[in-house]
């Protein structure tokens, strides 16, 4: 509907998202938390891809940001052993990594859109 707004968060479809959802987080015994074959990398979308996309159904972006962790690359993979084993809860997970809004949209990014008007 014009004048409509469509808000959005996923996940880029780079090297870094490979490492980090698929690798990491789901085939990588040792740190694997989410159920194999939860996410297919193939399926991911780049920006400029969504963009392209909302743009061709009447959609303006109007705000793009990335979604990071405040931890560090030991720490965090430390949290996810410790997630996969057990020993911290998904819950606590997430407060450990502090997720924040950023400028680095190499892994997962958010932003919102606006219907054009007719």
């Amino acid at each position: 509907k014009p004048g409509g707004v469509f808000f959005y968060d996923t996940i880029n479809r780079t090297f870094m998202s490979r490492l980090a959802v698929i690798k990491v987080m789901q085939e990588w015994q040792s740190t694997a938390f989410a159920e194999p074959n939860s996410h297919v990398w193939e399926k991911f979308i780049k920006p400029r891809e969504l963009t392209a996309m909302m743009a061709s159904c009447g959609l303006a972006n109007r705000d793009m940001a990335g979604i990071s962790v405040h931890r560090g690359p030991l720490g965090t993979l430390l949290d996810f052993r410790r997630c996969a084993r057990g020993d911290i809860s998904f819950k606590e997970l997430g407060a450990r990594l502090g997720f924040h809004e950023s400028g680095d949209l190499r892994v997962s990014y958010m932003g919102w859109a606006v219907k054009e008007r007719a």
